[in-house]
């Protein structure tokens, strides 16, 4: 079994790539016509689909991926600098249901309430 890169679009009847994903399927996966992807909402459906340029043409069906159950909640003790954003983003890729920061007692960043 393969490994198919995932894109996320607005339609899955017509998907229409992001620039950006674009560039990274042609130019850093160097996809060629044809190949077979996948296209989600975000929304927990996709399809397979065959890359043709900013237009993926759709293959298969809609899939619908019901929601996990129970919720999955993470907590994380805040970290320096931009690392927050990044834990953040990480954890909602993964499908996480709430997210918790917390302040740790061998913490080095201290949450200051008055510039929340």
């Amino acid at each position: 079994m393969t490994h198919r890169p995932l894109v996320f679009v607005e339609d899955l009847d017509e998907p229409r790539l992001s620039d950006f994903d674009h560039h990274h399927l042609a130019r850093v996966r160097r996809l060629r016509p044809g190949e077979a992807i996948v296209v989600g909402d975000g929304r927990g459906a996709w399809r397979e689909a065959r890359f043709a340029g900013d237009s993926p043409e759709p293959s298969g069906p809609v899939q619908h991926l019901p929601r996990p159950a129970p919720p999955v909640a993470v907590g994380f003790a805040l970290v320096k600098a931009t690392k927050p954003e990044l834990v953040v983003q990480k954890l909602t890729e993964l499908g996480i249901d709430r997210i918790q920061p917390f302040v740790a007692a061998r913490s080095v960043v201290r949450w200051d309430p008055a510039k929340a």
